[in-house]
């Protein structure tokens, strides 16, 4: 795990302005979740969490390598990259980025949604490299009940899919604002 995926694991923008205090609250928080009691339906485990942790505290501390510190990482929601292409431009938290912002090399693109598989509620959040030629492709792995009939409803750019799980995947390709391709490949292996 680098700095950037424990940044998305942490839910955090940047580095710029974290604290140890922030860090070890949000350490809390992630790791309750885990927690097979508390009924959360997570992607991480208490181990992913506890590692993040220690990387972004040590990032803290040596105040990033000389090469991160000129790039920070960006991470941009897909609505907001819409918006630039757009208008122009995007405020995100007090700062304006536009075009020329997501050359940052270590800028990721974030899709959120939901879906259900068989009735269990997952949240879709997942992060890809920025590319400037609109298309997107985002995997996610599943495990399903062999010789059950299984059910999966998806919610994503204001679009709603429900499919009878019936092979080895599904294929589904979303368009943002009509020129953002995003191909969300869901891969399912049969549960013994």
């Amino acid at each position: 795990m680098n700095t950037i995926e424990a940044l998305r694991l942490y839910q955090f923008d940047s580095t710029k302005d974290l604290t140890q205090d922030i860090i070890k609250s949000q350490y809390r928080v992630m790791a309750k979740r885990c927690h097979p009691d508390n009924g959360f339906n997570v992607s991480y485990t208490l181990d992913d969490v506890k590692q993040a942790k220690e990387i972004l505290l040590l990032t803290l501390k040596n105040k990033l390598s000389s090469y991160e510190s000129v790039y920070e990482p960006l991470i941009i929601r897909i609505e907001d990259l819409v918006t630039i292409y757009t208008q122009g431009w995007v405020d995100v938290n007090n700062k304006r980025y536009n075009i020329k912002s997501l050359e940052n090399p270590y800028t990721c693109i974030e899709f959120t949604g939901r879906y259900s598989l068989n009735g269990v509620e997952h949240e879709l959040r997942e992060y890809t490299a920025y590319k400037d030629n609109y298309e997107y492709r985002i995997d996610i792995d599943e495990t399903v009940k062999k010789g059950v009939q299984n059910n999966i409803k998806i919610e994503i750019a204001d679009k709603k899919y429900d499919v009878d799980i019936k092979s080895q995947g599904i294929q589904l390709k979303v368009r943002y604002a009509g020129f953002i391709n995003v191909m969300i490949q869901f891969t399912f292996s049969k549960e013994e």
